[in-house]
């Protein structure tokens, strides 16, 4: 969006580290669209799955998809979890997502956590072990 619509460098400095929902909303109104419908539009453009697509696109509802408060197909939702669990993996770096510990976030990571039947204990081991992956491939 930062090359698409002029002022959102500005829009995003005045509500970076936002909630995922809160994010959306904020971006419908100002920009009649959000970064994760033109997400999920870029993943179609580049020939990537429907349901790729739709996991991007429905992650400022992910929790009410992973709880089971709306209804998807199941691949869909598995996506969509392990696209969840991804960002709070990365979101260590905080580069790109400027995402914090907000109330939205962990209830989206314990929602796909409960989904993809992951107890708290694996997850800190899969997402330590992740993190050790991930800096011991750092280039200096």
């Amino acid at each position: 969006m930062l090359l698409n619509f002029d002022g959102y460098d500005g829009f995003l400095s005045a509500h970076t580290r936002k909630p995922a929902n809160e994010m959306c909303v904020y971006e419908r109104q100002t920009f009649n669209t959000d970064h994760y419908l033109q997400g999920a539009l870029m993943a179609k453009a580049w020939y990537m799955s429907h349901d790729v697509s739709l996991a991007i696109r429905y992650q400022p509802i992910a929790k009410s998809v992973l709880d089971g408060s709306k209804e998807l197909p199941a691949d869909i939702c598995q996506l969509l979890a392990v696209l969840t669990l991804a960002k709070d993996i990365s979101g260590e770096y905080q580069h790109y997502w400027k995402v914090e510990d907000n109330e939205f976030n962990t209830q989206c990571v314990e929602a796909a956590l409960s989904y993809l039947n992951i107890s708290d204990i694996e997850y800190a081991e899969i997402k330590d072990d992740a993190i050790n992956d991930l800096m011991g491939n750092q280039v200096a």
